[in-house]
């Protein structure tokens, strides 16, 4: 399976990653709302521990910055964003080694 297709879902309601979920096509999610749940795709790369990397990851840079994982309009794909400036690095600007996952912005919403 392509590594850029893989999904976690983040389950609001109940505050964690829900792993036991399908993901199916759009036209049969009008049972779901936005508001309970946020789905979250793979960025097809793996952190400097080998651990996947998906949007919403919180990780921290070579240089000590923390970035969240983002898809970028301006970048037309993934990128860092910093969490102190909100300034934007393309993602192929790093290499796996240079990257390590330390949480998700879910949880860093929750703590502060």
């Amino acid at each position: 399976m392509n590594d850029r297709f893989k999904f976690r879902v983040w389950w609001k309601k109940e505050n964690r990653y829900r792993v036991d979920v399908n993901i199916i096509p759009i036209g049969h999610l009008e049972n779901f709302n936005d508001n309970e749940f946020v789905i979250e795709q793979c960025v097809g790369l793996k952190d400097k521990n080998g651990r996947f990397v998906y949007e919403n990851d919180v990780v921290l840079g070579a240089s000590g910055f923390k970035y969240c994982i983002i898809w970028s309009e301006m970048e037309l794909g993934w990128a860092l964003q910093n969490l102190e400036t909100r300034l934007c690095i393309a993602m192929n600007a790093f290499t796996a080694d240079e990257i390590e996952i330390i949480g998700n912005i879910h949880e860093q919403k929750e703590q502060q």
